[in-house]
């Protein structure tokens, strides 16, 4: 821990050890503006991490290298979003997210199949996911919320995946379209050719 509160920890593999306790990384309340993510690698055994109560603002993308985990608590920070590939978690048991400013979730959030326990109370969420992840004021209703969460994740997944396959086609239909009349063009200004010549 550092001696003054505002002073950033100096992150080393030997921090993270210090703060090991069986398979928890406990680095809640540390003051951290960053996850030290080259740091955690290290140390495998860390399966539970607590990164509560700090001002981490965002994640980094390389942040799901981080498959061991199994246990995540990121609440009481000022997190706006996730990383792109957070759904590359596929340990991912619990996650508390609780009291951040998260609105949505990224697409590959419903990836994270083994997710059981999800709290993202206190969040500025979209309505839709806000309904679907419920009050999370006991255990049955934060497994409730995550079963819901990934299932609500996973159908605007493929509503996504839906219009960009569309967005795909309309392009290569007027692609079509532009060659043939491209082809036409050419097919008049040679046949005009030809009158001149006659």
């Amino acid at each position: 821990m550092p001696k003054n509160k505002t002073e950033e920890p100096k992150l080393s593999k030997q921090f993270i050890l210090d703060h090991l306790d069986e398979d928890e990384v406990d680095l809640s309340m540390c003051n951290l503006p960053r996850v030290p993510v080259k740091e955690l690698a290290m140390v495998p055994r860390g399966t539970k991490l607590d990164l509560s109560r700090n001002q981490l603002e965002s994640l980094p993308d390389n942040f799901c290298t981080l498959k061991h985990l199994t246990e995540l608590d990121l609440s009481n920070n000022a997190l706006r979003e996730l990383p792109a590939n957070f759904g590359d978690l596929p340990q991912l048991q619990r996650l508390d997210l609780y009291s951040n400013h998260l609105g949505t979730l990224p697409l590959s959030f419903w990836q994270l199949r083994k997710l059981k326990w999800l709290d993202l109370r206190n969040n500025e969420l979209e309505a839709g996911l806000a309904e679907a992840a419920g009050m999370c004021l006991s255990e049955k209703e934060c497994r409730e919320g995550a079963k819901k969460v990934l299932a609500y994740v996973k159908q605007l997944s493929v509503a996504e995946e839906r219009r960009r396959q569309r967005e795909v086609e309309e392009q290569r239909e007027a692609r079509r379209r532009e060659e043939e009349e491209e082809k036409k063009r050419r097919e008049v200004a040679k046949r005009e050719r030809a009158e001149l010549r006659r």
